[in-house]
């Protein structure tokens, strides 16, 4: 209980930092989904006019109107007069605990307008890709039918998805409609940006750091070193500092908040850093 608490004191003082893009695609190199790590699910009806280009529920397509562009697309123009159920998963996204925010952004458009215009649905899921995992974030009834490139981006808050895994899925579900494409995709966060600390005893910088932390001794006493996540998890610990100024390599650690715990004989101190 009382690590909790001191970790806790510790985001006293934090405030929002930079937007950091934790996933992105604009599937200008994809050609297979699936080998992307893409998960489809068709609906067994067969398009009409378009067999060669989706054989598979979702197809990355450069359309002779949005070239050199290329698209993830969908068709709802099936022979069997049913509703689409086409489905496009992405790979599962890891968002950070440590940030002030999570945001989706996507641009969706249609080829046509009424009365064949597409729209979609999006949906989340935080476990798995299986149908029923996914519950709903949006539904939109119409796509613009401006070019992807003059289309506005949809902005998605996903703050609420923080510490989790998610997979994003858009369903292209529409009755008799045309051709829906999606691109430009982007999870972005806001990382937590912790000042500067310093006391009598220790000083940490730079904060925010990119690869090298050091930690600066007021005094030549012997220290320990224990480095938490901000799941409280203790990742790293250095035994007997002697050095006045201890570095420390976090060129490999993800990034997101990390509390630095500094034992020495005469005190016990932790200070927050931020990971680029």
């Amino acid at each position: 209980m009382k690590k909790l608490l001191a970790l806790c004191l510790v985001f006293v003082g934090v405030s929002k930092g930079a937007s950091q893009t934790i996933f992105s695609e604009d599937f200008s190199s994809i050609t297979n989904l699936t080998a992307a790590g893409w998960t489809l699910y068709n609906d067994g009806f067969t398009p009409n006019g378009y067999q060669d280009i989706f054989p598979e529920a979702w197809a990355v397509v450069e359309w002779a109107v949005e070239s050199p562009n290329s698209t993830v697309s969908s068709t709802s123009q099936l022979d069997e007069g049913f509703a689409a159920d086409r489905w496009l998963i992405s790979p599962p996204i890891p968002i950070s605990p440590s940030i002030a925010g999570a945001t989706l952004n996507f641009k969706a458009n249609s080829i046509d307008g009424f009365p064949l215009a597409d729209g979609f649905t999006l949906k989340i899921s935080t476990t798995n890709t299986a149908k029923s995992s996914f519950t709903t974030l949006l539904t939109v009834a119409h796509a613009p039918i401006t070019s992807i490139e003059s289309t506005s981006f949809t902005v998605v808050n996903l703050a609420a998805y923080a510490g989790q895994t998610i997979y994003l899925a858009w369903v292209e579900d529409t009755l008799g409609g045309n051709i829906l494409n999606v691109d430009d995709i982007n999870v972005s966060q806001t990382l937590l940006s912790v000042p500067n600390f310093e006391s009598s005893q220790f000083s940490v910088y730079p904060n925010p750091v990119k690869d090298i932390a050091r930690i600066l001794s007021a005094t030549n006493s012997t220290y320990d070193v224990q480095i938490y996540d901000s799941y409280g998890r203790c990742v790293n610990t250095i035994e007997g500092v002697t050095k006045r100024e201890c570095e420390i390599d976090m060129s490999s650690y993800s990034a997101g908040v990390y509390f630095l715990k500094m034992n020495s004989n005469s005190t016990t101190e932790t200070f927050g850093i931020v990971k680029e």
